[in-house]
């Protein structure tokens, strides 16, 4: 069984110039372009079907792709007549699926050597072994940046470990994000304000930079309760 693909290959020069694109209509080549992007992100390589094996109903077909029913069943007996797709017992089997999308499988090993190489946090490119809190804080960069930390962010992170909690960096970095500042320099900001006041709240404002006045005015304004009236 192989893992869900995050995308699939299109070939250009067929995908505009082929018989394909004069037999079908603009809105029935989006819905082949649909099936082959569920196609994907199926377990069952180049078989449009559940996990255990049982396909599709054409209505979950249609719902998955944001596609109506009709013009979906109008696509997939222009596909059948084509031999583009067959349709079998354990679902819809895409024709030449391993051979036009092979480069997925063979770029696999480059992906996770990239991958791996992000992760690498040491000054000699070795990969140590992330501890469970380094690893969280890694997964919380991805989470709020949407791609993996280069070196240099993950000693940032290292960096940051000796002087605040995992947690506490991992909002940080959320915060910024969700603020509109996609920056681990404002991130960091969140940081030293959070430790220099504690219990303060934070509101955004337009600055970004270090933690001193002036030129490098402080990333957020702290707002701190007013003191009781006596």
């Amino acid at each position: 069984m192989e893992k869900r693909r995050t995308w699939v290959k299109l070939w250009c020069y067929q995908r505009l110039h082929s018989d394909f694109a004069g037999k079908f209509t603009e809105a029935e080549q989006s819905v082949w372009d649909k099936l082959l992007a569920l196609c994907g992100l199926c377990e069952r390589e180049g078989i449009i079907s559940d996990t255990k094996g049982k396909p599709h109903t054409l209505t979950f077909i249609s719902w998955e792709i944001h596609s109506d029913l009709k013009l979906l069943k109008t696509v997939l007996n222009k596909c059948v007549e084509e031999k583009m797709v067959t349709i079998e017992e354990d679902g819809i089997h895409i024709t030449n699926w391993s051979h036009y999308q092979s480069d997925y499988h063979r770029q696999k090993p480059y992906r996770q050597e990239r991958r791996q190489q992000s992760h690498a946090i040491s000054a000699d490119d070795t990969i140590p072994v992330m501890d469970d809190d380094m690893a969280r804080m890694v997964k919380g960069y991805e989470d709020a940046f949407g791609i993996p930390p280069t070196h240099a962010i993950s000693d940032q992170l290292q960096e940051w470990r000796t002087e605040y909690t995992t947690d506490s960096i991992i909002e940080a970095m959320s915060t910024a994000v969700l603020s509109g500042h996609r920056s681990m320099k404002y991130a960091g900001g969140i940081l030293r304000n959070e430790k220099e006041n504690p219990g303060g709240r934070h509101t955004k404002n337009s600055y970004s930079g270090n933690s001193n006045s002036g030129a490098g005015s402080p990333e957020y304004e702290i707002v701190t309760s007013p003191p009781p009236k006596k």
